[in-house]
């Protein structure tokens, strides 16, 4: 068994050949499958230089940061973090605990292997500003708007030309193989995590995702379902796609929705899983699936009919 493969497995006796492995993270995998040193059997040799050299650059980066999360942590659960301290990215969050303690701020508990200092700087990760990106976009869209309005006069096109040329323009855009910025995220859009919300941020952050490729006519397919907490599902995405709602208020209303239906199994604050979602969410008004069972005297007998939605056939239809 590979290193890869012995991923997440516990081995009562863990025999190991470490010839073949090259970094120290898959000496790591090897070593650890097995609870004790007791239990570990190393055989031929190894290269001890893949244990005790230095760690690689980026590896070194994580782990100094994975200490300054812990710090701010720490501060957060004992009620003396700076308000000044937020982000719900790893970077802005780091950038602006820095901002309150300092740059050359270390850790009590940072191992001396990887503190920092003037002479051994933290590096920090690049923090894109999507906001800025997306500002930049979108005067690159007005220019390009700009050009093409201009284009029937650069051309010397009479009027009466340009009205021909403009709707076919027009119906080029609106076609939907088009791709406009408009439509589209630069950074697929996530959930912050409430009150037990995993499955349904997974579920809604994928629909969303799958909505945002062409509004119009997704929205037009969800709502098409017939189904009350879809319908609700897309209205509130496209309030969060005009910046009328977050995705976390369209969750928790949705969720609340369920909870009158559902009380037992997808109860507000409760555990669910994303198969009882899924069901709830594409249940049709029509029959969509009837298993029966034929044998070979020609009698029939129905096991069951399905009223969900087949999600992976309707997907690729759109």
């Amino acid at each position: 068994m590979t290193d890869f493969g012995a991923q997440g497995k516990t081995r009562p006796n863990n025999v190991c050949d470490l010839n073949n492995l090259t970094t120290h993270q898959s000496y790591y995998t090897a070593l650890s499958r097995s609870a004790s040193a007791m239990r570990t059997l190393i055989i031929q040799g190894f290269d001890p230089q893949k244990i005790t050299g230095k760690c690689s650059g980026a590896l070194r980066q994580e782990f100094r940061e994975l200490e300054i999360l812990d710090d701010i942590t720490k501060f957060k659960y004992e009620g003396k973090l700076s308000p000044k301290v937020y982000g719900n990215i790893r970077n802005t969050l780091i950038q602006t605990f820095h901002e309150w303690k300092g740059q050359q701020y270390v850790p009590n508990m940072v191992h001396p292997a990887i503190q920092w200092s003037k002479h051994d700087p933290l590096l920090e990760s690049e923090i894109i500003d999507i906001k800025q990106i997306q500002n930049s976009i979108n005067v690159e869209n007005t220019k390009k708007r700009k050009i093409e309005d201009n284009i029937p006069s650069k051309l010397n096109i009479s009027p009466a030309t340009a009205e021909i040329i403009e709707p076919k323009f027009k119906k080029v855009c609106l076609s939907s193989t088009s791709i406009e910025y408009e439509n589209h995220y630069l950074i697929p859009r996530g959930i912050i995590w409430s009150n037990n919300s995993c499955a349904y941020d997974s579920i809604f952050t994928v629909l969303f995702s799958i909505w945002c490729g062409n509004k119009n006519l997704r929205h037009y397919k969800f709502q098409e379902i017939d189904n009350p907490f879809i319908r609700a599902l897309t209205d509130g995405f496209n309030d969060v796609d005009n910046n009328r709602k977050t995705l976390e208020t369209i969750r928790d209303g949705v969720r609340r929705f369920l909870h009158l239906y559902f009380p037992q199994t997808m109860g507000f604050g409760n555990f669910t899983s994303v198969e009882n979602i899924l069901a709830a969410l594409f249940e049709t008004v029509y029959q969509v699936q009837s298993v029966i069972y034929t044998c070979r005297h020609n009698h029939v007998r129905r096991m069951n009919n399905s009223y969900s939605l087949v999600f992976y056939a309707w997907c690729r239809s759109l």
